[in-house]
């Protein structure tokens, strides 16, 4: 997918998440769970507020990765960037960049719902899933820019 329809799925990923926080905000308990421990499980709670510090987490994260994606020049590669090669690494790279952004926007916004609707345990599976993709995306990420950079 092109990067900027990427980016334009995390700003829609963002913006149903934060409806969604502010639709059922006041029937949101008191208590919530703050993070969940290796194996999915809640093991620390605190006040429903807390709830914005992720949305404007994601706010910022998407901001953020979507100036980033716009000066591909300064990532740091693990090949070497020549003229021959160039326009396809800083392709390849700013598609990363904003698959990692939508990867973890979804992450929030599950986060957010999964906290918001108190969920005391996330099943092992998704669970696993959620800590593994952006690993995996970034790993699919280096394959991509280094195949980009190899010289034709």
């Amino acid at each position: 997918m092109r990067p900027k329809v990427l980016s334009l799925c995390s700003y829609i990923v963002l913006a149903f998440s934060l409806l969604f926080l502010a639709i059922i905000y006041q029937q949101i308990t008191p208590t919530i769970p703050l993070h969940y421990g290796i194996v999915g499980e809640a093991d620390s709670w605190g006040a429903k507020n807390n709830l914005w510090y992720l949305a404007i987490g994601g706010i910022v994260v998407n901001v953020g990765l979507t100036l980033l994606t716009k000066r591909p020049d300064l990532y740091n590669y693990p090949c070497k960037v020549t003229d021959n090669n160039r326009d396809r690494i800083y392709a390849a790279s700013t598609q990363v960049v904003a698959s990692l952004q939508l990867t973890t926007t979804l992450i929030l916004a599950f986060v957010i719902v999964m906290m918001a609707l108190s969920v005391e345990r996330i099943p092992r599976l998704i669970y696993a899933l959620l800590l593994l993709s952006p690993f995996v995306n970034l790993v699919w990420g280096i394959r991509k820019v280094l195949k980009a950079g190899k010289e034709n």
